[in-house]
């Protein structure tokens, strides 16, 4: 597992071989170049190799921010896109269990790869759980107080976002190979 924090963002890379030549991947980066503005981005992307066969490779964008005009005005926004289609657009405080919302945005065909879904997943679903977490935690302040404050949780837990990725994904895995 590699992690890197630097003053823009942070990138977390998680690499595992499955034996017979195949090995999958997984990166988070967390852009918080943007942070001035209220928005917080991640990009997580999937990789499978598989021997002498093509790689694989999937990614999807989340991105945390305020409404600013997108129907979204008076909370904080969590979009996720794939490409240019978004495949999420709600209010931080409508989210419900961090599991359903996972499995229903993100159906096995999306990424057409089991173990890429199971990259994927996992590092959306960890970085949904944090910022469900420190939404929670600032929720009685006003608008206005709540904003930086849980952008700032997020950075600040980026370990273990990265921590939660990986035992998400290595569970996922072990489901998928071994059916349990």
């Amino acid at each position: 597992m590699a992690y890197i924090n630097s003053g823009e963002g942070i990138m977390l890379e998680v690499k595992h071989s499955l034996g017979e030549g195949t090995h999958c991947a997984f990166r988070i980066d967390a852009h918080y170049g943007q942070f001035d503005e209220q928005t917080v981005a991640y990009t997580v992307t999937a990789t499978v190799e598989r021997g002498d066969a093509d790689t694989i490779s999937k990614s999807l964008y989340l991105k945390v921010h305020t409404g600013n005009g997108e129907g979204g005005e008076g909370d904080l926004w969590v979009d996720i896109l794939d490409g240019d289609v978004r495949l999420l657009h709600q209010p931080v405080s409508e989210l419900p269990d961090v599991v359903d919302v996972i499995d229903f945005i993100i159906p096995d065909w999306v990424t057409g790869d089991p173990l890429i879904t199971c990259a994927i997943k996992a590092g959306l679903g960890a970085i949904i759980r944090q910022l469900m977490q420190c939404h929670r935690a600032h929720r009685d302040a006003p608008l206005r107080g709540r904003i930086m404050p849980v952008l700032r949780c997020l950075r600040d837990h980026a370990a273990q976002i990265g921590l939660h990725a990986l035992t998400r994904f290595l569970n996922c895995l072990r489901r998928a190979i071994l059916g349990a």
